[in-house]
């Protein structure tokens, strides 16, 4: 099953990030202020799971790819991105093992984000990163948003 941003709320109200709970928590109730969490479609954290200095939020919904960056080093600032939902390619290497991780490209004119289930996590969540790939890609072909009007 893949991670939700619901479950991502539930663990930090658990406190099962130790002493990042509290800047979670700040984020959380600093994002809600800006988009509406009920319209996520999936969600993608970044970095959350791997000891990476940088971590990165992204949350597709219907018409929009939100992308949230911040730097655990610098608690009171954060970059929060809209990019409207019209990609120009989608692509996906799926290698023979799945612990060598899936990757998943999102190209969107001079934009191109790339999400690796590996990188962005560790050995421990790979599977369940490979499960988000999935459904990310299965949110853009389903709503035939390439090459279309979101």
């Amino acid at each position: 099953m893949s991670y939700t941003f619901e479950d991502f709320k539930t663990e930090i109200s658990n406190r099962e990030f130790d002493e990042k709970s509290k800047q979670y928590q700040y984020l959380l109730s600093t994002l809600e202020k800006y988009f509406n969490p009920e319209e996520i479609l999936s969600f993608y954290p970044r970095n959350v799971f791997n000891g990476k200095q940088e971590k990165e939020l992204f949350f597709f919904t219907e018409k929009t790819l939100i992308i949230v960056k911040f730097d655990k080093g610098n608690k009171n600032e954060y970059c929060i991105r809209s990019i409207p939902r019209k990609l120009t390619e989608l692509s996906l290497e799926i290698p023979e093992y799945r612990q060598t991780g899936v990757k998943l490209s999102l190209k969107n004119g001079n934009e191109d984000i790339k999400l690796n289930s590996i990188d962005d996590s560790n050995s421990n969540w790979n599977d369940t990163f490979i499960e988000n790939i999935q459904q990310i890609s299965k949110i853009y072909t389903n709503y035939g948003s390439i090459n279309q009007e979101g």
